[in-house]
C-alpha cells in the first residue's frame, strides 16, 4: 500500500494550511481546510485534543490525527499528520489500526520526518470497543447523518471496530471526525458517525447517540 503524508498547521497566508507534504499531491493542498477544527472550541471544552478523521475524497482516502498547538501565535491553532491513500486499498484493509499507528503520537513530535511510505498492511484486529452494539444500533435507526459518540478518548477504537463489520462498499463512504456542534456539520457527504466532548451533548437532541450501554444489537 502506498501511503503519502502531509503536515497541516499554522502558516503565514491563511492562518491554517499545508505546511509539507510527500510527493507533489495536488491533493493535500487541496483539503487543508479540513484538516483544521471544524470550529472554534466553546468556552470551557476541554479534553478533546488530540482526536481522529478519516474521509473520502475522489479516489482517495484520508486519515488524520489532529493536537492542539500551543505553542501557535494565537489561540485555537491546531497540528495535523495525515495519510492519503488509495480508497480501493483502504477498503480492502481490514482494520485502520496500522493506519492509526503511523499517526503522530504526541504534539512534541512535529516537525515530522515526512516521505512517502510503501507498505505491507495486512492481518486483523480486534479493538476493545464496549460502545460497538450501541453503535451499530443508533447507525442502523438514524435519521439524520452523523450519529455522535459523545467523549473523545477511545473513539479510534471504536472506528476500527465498526469498520472491520462495513463491507468494503460500506466503507467507501465512511467518513469520521470530532465535531462541537451541529452548526459544524457544512461538508457533503456529512460525516457518518463523529465524536463529541461529554460538555456538549445537549446540543445533539436531533441525532442518535451512541448507548454504550446496549448490549443486544
Amino acid at each position: 500500500m502506498r501511503v503519502e503524508q502531509a503536515v497541516y498547521g499554522q502558516d503565514s497566508e491563511r492562518g491554517h494550511g499545508l505546511r509539507q507534504s510527500s510527493g507533489q499531491s495536488k491533493l493535500a493542498a487541496e483539503i487543508y481546510g479540513r484538516l483544521d477544527l471544524p470550529d472554534g472550541v466553546p468556552g470551557g471544552v476541554q479534553g478533546w485534543s488530540p482526536f481522529f478523521r478519516g474521509f473520502p475524497v475522489g479516489d482517495q482516502y484520508v486519515i488524520a490525527k489532529t493536537f492542539l498547538d500551543s505553542s501557535a501565535s494565537r489561540g485555537g491553532m491546531v497540528l495535523s499528520h495525515a495519510l492519503i491513500v488509495s480508497l480501493n486499498d483502504v477498503c480492502d484493509l481490514r482494520s485502520l489500526t496500522p493506519l492509526f499507528g503511523l499517526l503522530a503520537t504526541a504534539v512534541d513530535q512535529f516537525p515530522i520526518w515526512i516521505t512517502t511510505l510503501d507498505l505491507e498492511l495486512a492481518g486483523s484486529h480486534e479493538p476493545y470497543a464496549p460502545e460497538l452494539v450501541g453503535a451499530a444500533n443508533a447507525l442502523a435507526t438514524q435519521q439524520q447523518l452523523p450519529v455522535v459518540s459523545v467523549g473523545v478518548p477511545g473513539f479510534d477504537g471504536l472506528i476500527d471496530a465498526l469498520w472491520q463489520n462495513l463491507s468494503p462498499e460500506m466503507r467507501r463512504s465512511f467518513a469520521f471526525r470530532l465535531s462541537f456542534g451541529p452548526t459544524d456539520l457544512v461538508e457533503q457527504p456529512l460525516p457518518t458517525i463523529v465524536c463529541t466532548p461529554e460538555q456538549l451533548r445537549a446540543r445533539w437532541l436531533k441525532h442518535a447517540v451512541v448507548n454504550p450501554d446496549d448490549a443486544v444489537p
